[in-house]
């Protein structure tokens, strides 16, 4: 009986572990947007490699590849969205990297929708007011919380920029994952504890008995 309390115990610990996990992520080092559907301008939003920006390393945690919003001037319609499976009632973080390349200021709008019925979940618009000519001073890291409420959710960045010229949004490393909470290694071994307690009360009565 305390074996199978215990097995039962553990294993919900560890499914909550794995839930942790990631549902959907994209650095863009494919240099391409095949994972995205893509809508505005011709050039409005597109992959670009650093040697692009005039060089030097970015400032991303992973590769040479960001996207970006209004690319060479272009107008600021650029819309990129996506959509991955879901658990209703589950908590998901989403994170990203997004920055003003250039002078004006740029904004970007991250949408998290139903994939179902387009009711939104989460709605977040950002400006990044200093532009950068210097790569390695670039991104700003941003993150939020959703619950999902449709099998199907889907994700969208809408550039949202008062004006696109000679200035690009940057987005990079945008991720979507698990949002799980573990029970920390103490409470797991105080409930380990009381089973074990209360296995061995139930063992003596029986004995007495």
């Amino acid at each position: 009986m305390v074996a199978k309390s215990m097995s039962v115990f553990m294993a919900l610990i560890l499914a909550k572990t794995c839930a942790a996990g990631i549902v959907f992520q994209d650095g863009f080092e494919s240099g391409n947007l095949n994972l995205w559907q893509i809508s505005g301008s011709s050039n409005s939003v597109k992959t670009a490699h650093q040697n692009q920006l005039g060089g030097g390393p970015l400032p991303a945690a992973n590769g040479n590849y960001i996207v970006l919003f209004s690319a060479g001037s272009t107008p600021t319609d650029g819309e990129l969205n996506v959509v991955f499976s879901t658990i209703v009632g589950q908590t998901y973080d989403l994170s990203f990297d997004f920055g003003t390349f250039r002078g004006q200021p740029q904004s970007i709008r991250a949408t998290v929708l139903d994939a179902t019925n387009n009711n939104i979940i989460l709605d977040r618009s950002i400006t990044d007011p200093t532009g950068a000519f210097n790569l390695s001073d670039l991104f700003d890291h941003y993150s939020y919380q959703f619950m999902a409420s449709s099998p199907l959710t889907r994700l969208k960045f809408n550039d949202v920029s008062v004006s696109g010229y000679d200035s690009d949004g940057a987005l990079d490393n945008v991720l979507v994952s698990y949002s799980s909470t573990v029970p920390e290694p103490s409470s797991a071994a105080i409930a380990a504890a009381l089973l074990v307690s209360s296995a061995w009360r139930c063992r003596k009565r029986r004995t007495r008995i």
